[in-house]
């Protein structure tokens, strides 16, 4: 849980009071209405990976940072032209995000690494051909539930000794970490899945 920790104690406080708390009501929103803004959703999710592609290719050049707004604004064009097709596709990129992130913590090797996030992909991307909806609430439901722990770990930086309580706990307790992880995309997932199950009843 080192990442986390770093991520949670550490990163938190570099975070200006205003971007924590818009990082707060943005992370809330997309946890709990995710699905129904699966396509702004998948919009910004393509251009942070246009961020992530324009910026790696141009590592240590004078033109990085054009080079990432280039690829913003190309892969986030590539999704809404795509429209269901660029939603399907990104939650598999979210998902191969995630298996990258995992095998690099437990430091698999690369070979692994690139299986892992393949299957991820394929395995995301066919979930949301079969039910969409419920794979659209799942994944911004995560998204919007790690924003939101990020977001509040920032906040609660801005109040010294309040915060100085929670450190402590988050700092030597795996188990506290991951539930302040949990709890937000437990509730995001399921509120999402009642909203579109009482939906689909009233549809009927």
């Amino acid at each position: 849980m080192q990442a986390f920790e770093n991520l949670l104690i550490h990163q938190a406080g570099t975070l200006p009071p205003m971007l924590a708390a818009l990082a707060v009501v943005a992370g809330v929103i997309v946890l709990l209405l995710g699905w129904r803004l699966s396509g702004l959703v998948a919009t910004l999710n393509f251009s942070l990976f246009g961020i992530l592609v324009g910026g790696s290719l141009t590592v240590g050049t004078d033109w990085q940072w054009a080079a990432a707004g280039i690829g913003a604004v190309a892969f986030g064009a590539m999704a809404m032209w795509l429209e269901y097709y660029g939603e399907v596709v990104s939650g598999g990129l979210i998902a191969g995000l995630g298996a990258v992130v995992l095998m690099g913590w437990i430091c698999s090797p690369l070979p692994a690494t690139l299986l892992a996030t393949a299957v991820a992909f394929a395995c995301v991307v066919a979930l949301s051909w079969v039910a969409y909806r419920q794979t659209s609430a799942v994944l911004t439901a995560v998204q919007g539930g790690l924003l939101t722990a990020f977001g509040l770990a920032a906040c609660m930086y801005q109040s010294g000794p309040f915060w100085h309580d929670i450190r402590s706990v988050l700092a030597h307790s795996s188990v506290a970490q991951i539930m302040f992880l949990l709890a937000p995309i437990a509730i995001g997932v399921t509120f999402q899945l009642a909203s579109i199950q009482n939906e689909e009843v009233l549809a009927r």
